[in-house]
């Protein structure tokens, strides 16, 4: 029997909401996948609270090419201070 990967969409929408008060939509969670930038509390949400493997999962349900995610996750560091080691070694 394989290994159930359900949508990241849930499970990015759960972090991002638990770390903030303001609301989040999936393209909202999606522009921030896209460029690394936004409320800093769902920017570090995103790329700091969640997996490495729900982060690229949510990148391929979004249609996130892996350029714009390595981009996108440098942007997140250097202007949010997010700090992701396996993240950052998953797209070295």
């Amino acid at each position: 029997m394989g290994t159930l990967n359900p949508s990241a969409i849930p499970i990015v929408l759960h972090a991002i909401t638990n770390a903030s008060s303001d609301p989040i939509t999936v393209e909202a969670a999606a522009q921030i996948l896209i460029t690394g930038d936004g409320p800093g509390s769902h920017v570090r949400a995103l790329f700091g609270d969640c997996s490495a493997d729900t982060i690229v999962r949510f990148a391929i349900e979004m249609g996130v090419e892996t350029e714009t995610l390595k981009s996108a996750f440098q942007v997140a560091c250097r202007q949010h201070g997010v700090v992701n080691e396996t993240l950052a070694a998953a797209l070295a």
